[in-house]
């Protein structure tokens, strides 16, 4: 009896035990990631001066020897998280005339030819207004991410020569954001 009385008495010792693998673990950590891609966007492009018809479309009706310092004006809202920032080139074309076979570039200084210009200006937000593009380039930088309060306002002027031929003339100017590197 002596021998059954160890053993009982043994293995209730061996039950009262913890469990070693239920019970060992006291804390536990997840790791969370979360990728953002870039994401830069015109925002609140709005139109202003001048005569805006459909599809951004501005029209003006000049002579010879006339210029206009707001044939209308375009002003560019970037929201970007891009902790680099961002950068706006613009290429602009030439106006081709529908009958006349002739143009009218687009000029940084008209002189006495007959040219079309982008005024760059309004940067606010952390936006630095670029230079004034002849035929395209970089308009607008900035060298950090920008919210909605970032933007920049291009206006577009010319001047006809004496000499331009009586047509209507059209082209266009595109703009690329671009997120920094």
């Amino acid at each position: 009896m002596k021998k059954a009385l160890i053993a009982g008495a043994a293995s209730l010792a061996v039950a009262a035990m913890p469990v070693v693998g239920v019970f060992a673990t006291t804390s536990h950590t997840d790791t969370l990631e979360i990728t953002i891609a870039d994401s830069c966007n015109f925002a609140g492009i709005s139109h202003a001066d001048g005569v805006w018809g459909d599809a951004h479309k501005v029209s003006a009706t000049l002579a010879n020897n006339d210029q206009d310092q707001t044939i209308g004006s375009t002003t560019f809202g970037v929201i970007c998280n891009n902790v680099k920032g961002w950068s706006v080139s613009a290429t602009a074309g030439v106006l081709a005339g529908a009958t006349s076979n002739t143009n009218i570039p687009a000029l940084a200084n008209h002189g006495t030819a007959s040219g079309y210009s982008l005024n760059i200006s309004g940067a606010a937000g952390g936006v630095t207004a670029g230079t004034t593009p002849s035929a395209g380039g970089v308009i607008a930088t900035a060298g950090a991410a920008t919210d909605a309060t970032a933007a920049f306002k291009v206006t577009y002027t010319a001047s006809i020569s004496s000499s331009q031929a009586a047509d209507t003339y059209t082209g266009t100017v595109s703009y690329v954001l671009t997120p920094a590197n």
